[in-house]
């Protein structure tokens, strides 16, 4: 949803379709736009007409403008990558993408390669990248303690070995990017807020 509240996107993710829609008039605005990729999760900028797409099983995301009038201009792509390689070989698997309180940073939440990038809001350039645990999906800004809280789903470090207990948050510092701890919170916790 838009930050003044008139426009909703909804995105099909494996039919790579998103769709703008009027909140005011509950009608939808033409036309369709199509994406290469399948995407998933979308984020509107809080202060531009911007919509954030991550691309599920790739390396990249997908960013396009929308106008006054709701209408989506073309996909273009972001490197995910930009020199700084994964730990671990393959995609980064994108899920998540949240924005720093000021807006001038983006933190993206890359299952994978379990780290968490942090990008320039301004140019989409690649500031740092966070190592965290195993499969992080969903995030959350705390802007009162200044943290970022990312569930990450197959965390074993608390109970090695024990199938029923997988899962923590890890808690990042926003400004410095550091990784302060791990909390155990019970089975693969999916979403934080």
């Amino acid at each position: 949803i838009s930050p003044d509240g008139k426009w909703g996107f909804v995105v099909g993710e494996q039919m790579r379709e998103v769709l703008a829609l009027d909140l005011t008039t509950n009608q939808i605005v033409a036309p369709l736009v199509t994406t290469f990729q399948d995407v998933h999760g979308p984020i509107v900028h809080p202060l531009q007409r911007k919509l954030y797409l991550p691309q599920p099983l790739r390396s990249g995301m997908y960013v396009m403008t929308y106008d006054q009038m709701g209408v989506l201009g073309n996909p273009t792509t972001v490197d995910l990558v930009q020199g700084i390689n994964p730990a671990q070989p393959g995609n980064l698997w994108p899920y998540k993408i949240v924005f720093s309180p000021d807006a001038a940073k983006y933190f993206v939440a890359c299952r994978n390669s379990n780290e968490v990038r942090v990008f320039n809001a301004l140019n989409d350039s690649l500031i740092q990248v966070v190592q965290v645990v195993d499969f992080p999906v969903e995030m959350a800004v705390s802007a009162a303690t200044g943290h970022l809280l990312v569930a990450c789903q197959e965390d074993t470090t608390f109970v090695s070995g024990s199938a029923t207990m997988r899962g923590s948050v890890a808690v990042i510092n926003l400004q410095s990017g550091q990784l302060l701890r791990s909390l155990y919170t019970g089975f693969q916790p999916g979403a934080v807020g």
